[in-house]
């Protein structure tokens, strides 16, 4: 994965869930296209905000 981010060692469970992900995405294991009725829910969902920039960067921590 491009982009990792350091989580505290007392978050174990969220740690080991992204370290599974980050093998599935890096390996191509038990990753599909979403449905194409739930894309075009979400493209619609989009549509509904046009102030929200998809593409904005992060500037604080993010609590998962």
């Amino acid at each position: 994965m491009a982009n990792r981010t350091t989580i505290e060692h007392s978050h174990t469970l969220p740690q080991a869930f992204l370290t599974l992900l980050d093998r599935d995405i890096d390996t191509g294991a038990n990753v599909r296209p979403l449905p194409e009725d739930l894309a075009q829910f979400m493209l619609a969902q989009i549509a509904l905000l046009p102030s929200v920039d998809l593409n904005e960067a992060f500037e604080a921590d993010i609590d998962l």
